[in-house]
């Protein structure tokens, strides 16, 4: 391991990088963005000075800064879904204490805030985080301040942004504080806040802390979605289908097959359940493994919604055919196929083919969460 600049924020002190064996991936740890995982060809596309690059740049450290900090093992991998499957086949053994899923273009874009309300509540949660009790002061510094208020780099001053990041900070930090969600001790640390004087006071406010709680109970920004489904080789039309759903409705699809782990798989998959807002269910295909964990998630409180292809919704019996292992005159036996009588009586999302259950769920899950 060796000291080297962050390839995400720049952080010049705080990273470190491993290449792998085969020296064709970058492993990453920093302060700022967590740990993950590059291409060896995506620091090349990094450090350009393409302006839609460095627009994703940025979106991509906003993200990692408040979706890959937290103190378990986790790491991310930097890529499209291509780049994360060859490197599932080329290191192996990579994740044996980590568990590694993938983050792509369309996840960060699902993910970022809309407008500006958006990125004032998220930054008041993140500053929140930072409390030891209620009334506590904090002090802000310059390099996590341009992270939380999600400040950019304008495209024509890239080697010299500090000034305009910090005039963005002030805007931010003026914005809540006549919310009346954050007071600002000394207003000269505010009028003087530069590289040279990094670091500001302030404190949350009660309407602030009750602006908080609010969010935290609303789960405003669990953009998680937790996918329980058959995933044989038949399925992944239907897999693609509910992942595009899902990111169209602006949410994040989780998917255990998808993430490399050499974890226990039942607790790992029930915490992801737990962490998720809500959970799809598609009984197209018989998996009762989907059953219990859609029954779980309900136990959780949390939001179920149940996909079936038409054909198989109306049938009238319950049947499956396939072929037993141990029967070599290749007799089919049969098993439950259409849906079970208990979800027989819940509103299910009906589908005819995959461009209409991708339009369907993104529309329900628009109008039942939201």
């Amino acid at each position: 391991m060796e000291k080297c600049r962050c390839y995400i924020c720049s952080n010049h002190f705080a990273s470190t990088k491993r290449v792998d064996q085969n020296d064709k991936y970058y492993y990453m740890h920093c302060e700022n963005c967590g740990g993950y995982i590059l291409p060896r060809l995506s620091p090349y596309l990094l450090f350009t000075n393409d302006q839609d690059m460095l627009i994703a740049k940025e979106k991509l450290s906003h993200y990692l800064f408040y979706n890959n900090r937290k103190k378990d093992l986790r790491t991310l991998f930097i890529g499209e879904k291509d780049e994360f499957s060859k490197f599932k086949k080329d290191e192996p053994f990579a994740p044996m204490k980590e568990i590694i899923r993938c983050v792509d273009s369309s996840q960060i874009d699902s993910w970022y805030p809309k407008n500006f309300a958006e990125k004032l509540n998220y930054a008041l949660l993140k500053l929140s985080e930072k409390l030891k009790y209620d009334g506590d002061s904090l002090f802000l510094f310059y390099e996590e301040a341009k992270l939380i208020f999600f400040t950019v780099v304008p495209f024509d001053k890239i080697n010299d942004d500090v000034p305009d990041r910090i005039e963005q900070i002030r805007y931010f930090l003026k914005a809540l504080s006549e919310l009346g969600y954050i007071e600002i001790i000394s207003q000269e640390e505010l009028d003087d806040l530069c590289i040279n004087n990094p670091h500001i006071e302030l404190s949350i406010t009660p309407k602030g802390l009750d602006k908080i709680y609010e969010l935290h109970n609303a789960q405003v920004f669990n953009k998680n979605v937790f996918v329980a489904m058959s995933f044989s080789k038949s399925t992944v039309g239907i897999r693609n289908a509910i992942k595009r759903g899902i990111k169209d409705a602006g949410y994040s699809p989780e998917i255990m097959d998808e993430i490399v782990h050499n974890h226990q798989i039942v607790p790992e998959m029930l915490r992801l359940i737990s962490e998720s807002k809500f959970v799809i269910m598609d009984i197209t295909e018989p998996n009762f493994g989907a059953y219990y964990e859609a029954g779980y998630a309900q136990g959780l409180g949390k939001e179920v919604i149940i996909t079936c292809r038409a054909d198989i919704f109306s049938m009238r019996d319950f049947r499956c055919e396939y072929k037993t292992d141990d029967d070599k005159s290749c007799v089919f036996k049969t098993t439950a196929r259409k849906p079970h009588f208990d979800i027989a009586q819940k509103q299910i999302l009906i589908w005819e083919d995959y461009k209409d259950l991708t339009k369907k769920l993104s529309e329900w899950i628009k109008y039942i969460i939201g």
